[in-house]
């Protein structure tokens, strides 16, 4: 039996190509506002910690009003309720792994800082096939990510300890989650981030390809 027990993943830049569809949308909300707005690569520093806190960053300083986040964000969630299936896809072998990952008995859940409805729709519409034990975003309750108590709750349904479970993601939140609560880190070098944040915020192992997730449980015996 592999070490890790049970394996929690973020879901954007993770499991999700969806960079695209997110920027669009906010974009959208900036350009209805009157506000300038970012190119797609520039969303790949925005995202990680929230769609309130990407509100604030994508809003010139002196507009970082209350009101026009809650303005912001009202109108960018509209417009991602909309568009949210136009470009998102699956990395390419996320579904294969997460398939031998199933196939080997290993718990498997989703956390993310994404807005529960949102998270809920987009992992039953993507992965359909996978038995997912939960599915954890951003809700009443909850502090985000990289609080580990959403972490620690998951692993508290299947009785799993810090020690045997590991969390895979593709930002320095997703490493500091897992080292907040004692569990392991991986992190994944097809995402938003770079190699380097990474390895800053103490990955424990990195993946290139989906595969190298597999392999990196299957190697560690219990």
């Amino acid at each position: 039996m592999p070490r890790f027990h049970a394996v929690v993943f973020d879901l954007d830049g993770t499991l999700l190509d969806s960079l695209q569809d997110i920027a669009a949308a906010a974009n959208d909300a900036l350009h209805a506002c009157g506000f300038p707005i970012h190119p797609l690569a520039h969303y790949r520093r925005f995202v990680g910690n929230g769609q309130r806190t990407l509100v604030q960053r994508i809003l010139p300083p002196q507009a970082r009003s209350n009101a026009w986040i809650e303005t912001v964000l009202k109108r960018m969630q509209d417009e991602y309720a909309r568009n949210w299936r136009t470009h998102t896809q699956p990395y390419a072998g996320i579904v294969a792994m997460l398939e031998k990952l199933r196939l080997s008995g290993v718990q498997m859940a989703v956390l993310s800082n994404k807005p529960q409805e949102f998270l809920l729709s987009q992992v039953s519409w993507f992965f359909p096939q996978i038995p997912f034990f939960a599915v954890a975003g951003a809700r009443e309750g909850y502090a985000l990510k990289p609080d580990p108590a959403a972490f620690l709750d998951l692993l508290n349904t299947v009785g799993c300890t810090p020690a045997a479970a590991i969390m895979v993601g593709d930002t320095s939140v997703d490493m500091q989650t897992a080292r907040a609560c004692g569990a392991a880190a991986l992190g994944v070098l097809w995402g938003f981030r770079e190699r380097s944040e990474l390895q800053m915020a103490g990955a424990d192992f990195l993946a290139a390809v989906p595969a190298e997730i597999t392999a990196f449980i299957e190697a560690t015996p219990d």
